[in-house]
């Protein structure tokens, strides 16, 4: 399982952002988490397959939503003038979550293994973020979030090579995660 980054697409950029404005009076509701990154290296690791994310210290996950989704997205592709199919091919077709973590939270370990394909996360933090994996030689990597930029990852999921990871912010941090089928 190879893990990349790629460089971010602007118009996905552009749009993300919008999302994330129209949801501003949630943000400011969110309340800090009391996972510290000694308590994220000290996790389990799981000993069967965990296919969702499930968050340390009961914090809760937060998903961004705006109305009606899909309508939003439509109209909002529109009224920022984004290309369609690029706009279709990355939110309407392959979302999977629009997620908010609060601050000093962490996901588990997890492998997203109930939705095989080609997995795309957009990640956006002003601090430290790790995103911990397990790599195709069974050694565990940290990538860390690059604080005040879009940072994207790529990997593809199948039934037969998971890519085992979990993740750890210190800073509020956005992650739009889009899958496409093989």
């Amino acid at each position: 399982m190879k893990l990349q980054k790629i460089p971010p697409n602007k118009e996905v950029v552009r749009f993300i952002e919008y999302y994330i404005r129209q949801s501003a009076e949630l943000l400011l509701t969110l309340k800090s988490g009391k996972t510290t990154e000694n308590d994220f290296n000290n996790q389990s690791f799981p000993d069967h397959d965990i296919q969702s994310g499930y968050f340390l210290n009961n914090v809760p996950v937060v998903q961004l939503k705006v109305f009606n989704k899909k309508l939003f997205l439509e109209n909002s592709a529109k009224m920022l003038k984004i290309d369609n199919d690029t706009f279709k091919k990355h939110f309407i077709d392959s979302s999977t979550n629009n997620l908010v973590y609060n601050p000093m939270s962490c996901m588990g370990w997890h492998t997203n293994s109930n939705h095989v394909g080609l997995r795309t996360y957009y990640t956006y933090t002003k601090g430290k973020a790790i995103f911990r994996y397990i790599d195709e030689n069974g050694k565990i990597q940290d990538d860390y979030d690059d604080p005040g930029k879009w940072v994207v990852r790529q990997f593809q999921i199948d039934d037969k090579d998971k890519l085992w990871h979990t993740i750890w912010t210190e800073k509020l941090r956005f992650s739009f995660g889009f899958v496409f089928d093989d």
